[in-house]
């Protein structure tokens, strides 16, 4: 497994880019497949880590590029929306569900294409189900919070 150890759940700006790295590497893990839940954070400038069950890395994101200090919980590209529309499955307007259904999904249901094509089986159902039963996300000590986008986007 790739959790090696916990690591405090704070704010990581201050370490260095060894400690930066294995924040994103280990820690504690939540799954999407308990989504919504709470650790996430409502504001600010995050990255984050996917992994999939087996501890490969399938993705990195980052999340509330517009955030300056001030933002309201809840405005669009929040932390907490952005995992939300991943753990969500729907592929339009979130790249992470579409790189997962091209890449882990649709390989799977080759011999379903026509079923997808007369919209007998849902891709995005698929996606979702998919990402809920192999996909976890990282939470508090992984997420990079920072105080303005600048420093998040220098951790990612």
């Amino acid at each position: 497994m790739f959790v090696s150890r916990p690591v405090e759940a704070r704010s990581t700006l201050s370490l260095g880019a060894t400690e930066q790295l294995e924040a994103l590497t280990s820690g504690p893990i939540h799954w999407f497949e308990h989504w919504p839940t709470g650790g996430v954070p409502r504001t600010g400038a995050v990255v984050y880590t996917i992994w999939d069950r087996e501890g490969r890395f399938i993705y990195v994101g980052m999340s509330g590029r517009g955030y300056q200090g001030v933002t309201k919980p809840g405005a669009k590209g929040d932390p907490w929306g952005r995992l939300s529309s991943h753990a969500s499955g729907r592929r339009s307007g979130d790249q992470f569900c579409v790189y997962v259904s091209d890449r882990l999904v649709l390989p799977q249901l080759h011999n379903r294409l026509a079923d997808i094509a007369g919209g007998v089986l849902s891709l995005d159902i698929a996606t979702r189900d998919f990402i809920r039963d192999n996909l976890p996300l990282a939470r508090t000590a992984r997420w990079k919070v920072g105080p303005s986008t600048r420093k998040a986007l220098a951790t990612r």
